[in-house]
């Protein structure tokens, strides 16, 4: 029977490279929304940034939260879009239903002496959130379909700063 056997990595070292991404990480969040990242909070083993986005359509308002944080002895990179978009009913009052079709969450994993993102991820990501912004607009046109006319939840969303957007992470380290 073959063992795996890590090599232990020091956690100060990771954090180290969490840093190094901010600005990487940065960049991703100014090419996704055309703007500068609003909000950058470091803590001792993750970093949030996040930007304001614009839907194609003009309905609603959106987050684009990005997380940098140790991870099992590596690092990971969360993506996702927060927004107030909802499906509105036949007299266009805002319904119950989050309009899910514009969502879109993204993941990647790099090795603790990884300190840039990747190249492929960085392009996914990109044209993922753009096709996600324009999706329900898309849909509308082919279908027709009266439900996918697009409102905003009440009471009015106020993007919050990264650090509400999401929680934290667990440290997910592996010291003990």
């Amino acid at each position: 029977m073959t063992s795996l056997q890590t090599t232990p990595v020091d956690p100060a070292a990771l954090d180290e490279v969490v840093g190094r991404l901010v600005p990487a990480v940065s960049d991703l969040v100014r090419r996704i929304t055309g703007g500068g990242a609003r909000a950058v909070r470091m803590g001792p083993s993750h970093a949030r940034i996040s930007g304001d986005l614009l839907f194609p359509d003009g309905v609603g308002r959106g987050t684009v939260v990005v997380g940098v944080f140790r991870y099992r002895g590596d690092l990971r990179v969360d993506l996702a879009i927060e927004h107030n978009r909802v499906f509105a009913g036949r007299g266009g009052e805002p319904s119950e239903n989050r309009c899910y079709l514009n969502d879109y969450v993204a993941s990647v994993t790099l090795p603790p002496q990884g300190d840039e993102l990747p190249v492929e991820f960085v392009r996914k990501v990109v044209s993922g959130v753009g096709a996600a912004r324009s999706a329900v607009e898309r849909y509308r046109r082919r279908s027709g379909w009266f439900l996918a006319e697009i409102t905003t939840a009440r009471p009015v969303f106020t993007p919050q700063p990264a650090a509400v957007a999401l929680p934290l992470p667990p440290d997910l380290s592996t010291e003990r």
